[in-house]
């Protein structure tokens, strides 16, 4: 108000009499030497050119004595021009009737208009109708290679499915669908080598500020030689594993399962985060690892070591040479039809229980321990039991068996 006011007053003023009147946006200009070209705009229909009367600059006074000498010292300067309401009489009441408005509240003005205006585009883009889906029609995938008896075939899904099984040609097939927005695979090919990656992704945004993208399945079948070295990778995508003879196996995912059947190995590592893991195939060493998932299997492992955060490990092994499972709060449960001379079994659990299943016939000696959980089942004869621990031997005591829980149950059994 009091900005008003000094403007207004001003204007009205003897000694600077009115010469014109700008638009709402500007103010009364009162000073007679200006007209610069650089501030003109175009005229509105009915008014006339100004008569070169324009300011550019204002001196403006304190309301409480807006004609004294002392108070003409300038204390603001504001640019003013000849806009479309320009050639008013040279009155103060013609000059006061329009509405004078300061550079402040001319800039609070384009501030508010530029937020209506992006207001409006972003209700037009609610209110537009959304894009249609790309097309997600399977569509077919064929992929032939050479490749040596004893290469190495990789594999990299990110959902869907992978099956692989072996034949007796020395090449690799791959067959499946895949959606038709997903793009080609890339593949790598050489006679020791096929790499194969394939990503089907669907991108979906809202107002251009926010995007999503989902992986599309692909459902591969591949056929290997059965000698391969196997390389398996996907996010969500399950793998399926048969008939290989001597190779080995690596799965890495990270929602994604497995399930290794009618095959031997030489080796298998896998991993996943949430997948579970089923092992019904005869592998000579084991590594698995988990956080969430499960591991089940009945494999004739002479060495395992699998690990778990919460999920549950329940291994059948026919004849163990070593074998270590460990798991945070999972329960542990290990069945062994028999156990290699100088062979060693260790079961390491924080929170969950470990169950053992031991061969009649067995030579190995004992130390289990649980710190508040309970130990019991067939313990050997001549043991010793302590307040949270049990040691004896089996036999003549040729292997090591080590079983250890914090707040777990033990449970011992013979006869597997």
């Amino acid at each position: 108000m009091l900005r008003r006011r000094a403007w207004h007053g001003a204007c009205r003023g003897r000694r600077w009499p009115p010469r014109c009147c700008l638009a709402p946006d500007w103010c009364c200009c009162c000073r007679r030497r200006c007209n610069r070209a650089r501030w003109r705009s175009t005229m509105a229909p009915g008014c006339a050119r100004c008569k070169s009367r324009c300011c550019s600059s204002i001196r403006r006074r304190p309301a409480s004595a807006p004609h004294s000498a002392r108070s003409r010292r300038p204390l603001s300067s504001t640019r003013c021009a000849c806009r479309p309401v320009c050639n008013a009489p040279p009155s103060s009441a013609a000059c006061a009737a329009v509405n004078v408005h300061l550079h402040g509240e001319s800039t609070m003005y384009r501030i508010v208009m530029l937020f209506c205006l992006g207001l409006c585009a972003a209700t037009t883009a609610l209110a537009a109708p959304a894009p249609a889906p790309a097309s997600t029609a399977p569509m077919p995938l064929s992929i032939t290679r050479a490749i040596s008896a004893d290469g190495v075939v990789s594999i990299d899904n990110g959902a869907g499915s992978i099956q692989v099984l072996a034949w007796d040609q020395p090449e690799v097939q791959v067959t499946g669908t895949q959606p038709a927005a997903a793009k080609p695979p890339v593949i790598e090919s050489s006679a020791g080598r096929f790499a194969l990656r394939i990503r089907a992704k669907q991108e979906r945004c809202w107002l251009v500020v926010s995007c999503s993208t989902t992986l599309l399945p692909v459902n591969l079948v591949v056929r290997v030689p059965r000698g391969v070295q196997l390389d398996l990778h996907s996010v969500s995508a399950d793998a399926r594993v048969q008939g290989l003879r001597g190779g080995k196996l690596d799965f890495d995912s990270v929602s994604g399962g497995i399930t290794l059947g009618d095959a031997t190995l030489g080796a298998a590592r896998l991993h996943t985060v949430s997948g579970s893991l089923q092992v019904d195939a005869g592998v000579a060493r084991l590594e698995a690892n988990s956080v969430s998932g499960t591991l089940r299997g009945n494999t004739g492992c002479a060495q395992a070591q699998a690990t778990t955060v919460s999920g549950d490990i329940d291994l059948r092994c026919a004849r163990v040479t070593q074998a270590r499972l460990k798991s945070i709060s999972g329960t542990l449960r290990l069945t062994l039809s028999a156990l290699a001379p100088g062979g060693s079994l260790s079961l390491n659990s924080v929170s969950g229980d470990a169950w053992l299943t031991l061969p009649k016939q067995l030579s190995a000696r004992l130390d289990a321990g649980s710190l508040s959980g309970s130990i019991g089942g067939a313990l050997p004869a001549g043991v010793t039991v302590r307040e949270h621990s049990v040691r004896g031997s089996y036999g003549t005591g040729a292997g090591d068996i080590h079983v250890e829980t914090l707040s777990g149950d033990i449970r011992l059994q013979q006869g597997g």
